[in-house]
């Protein structure tokens, strides 16, 4: 069970990535809030990975990145 699923059970709330949660949003198994005067959280990640190692292509397809 993960955190997503205790929460659509009813067990209190969590700030995730929206990309996590999209599915069980359409759904209508979760509900977005807001908390007036409360401000939005945004997260980035970076990717690092060997020049010589090959990218899959789930990440190729998945990521807008710049290759030298």
């Amino acid at each position: 069970m993960d955190q997503l699923d205790m929460v659509s059970m009813g067990m209190g709330w969590a700030i995730v990535p929206k990309f996590q949660a999209l599915d069980m949003l359409d759904s209508g198994d979760l509900v977005e809030f807001k908390i007036e005067g409360g401000k939005n959280i945004n997260w980035s990640a970076e990717l690092i990975y060997g020049a010589d190692k090959a990218m899959n292509p789930f990440w190729r397809g998945s990521l807008k990145i710049r290759l030298p």
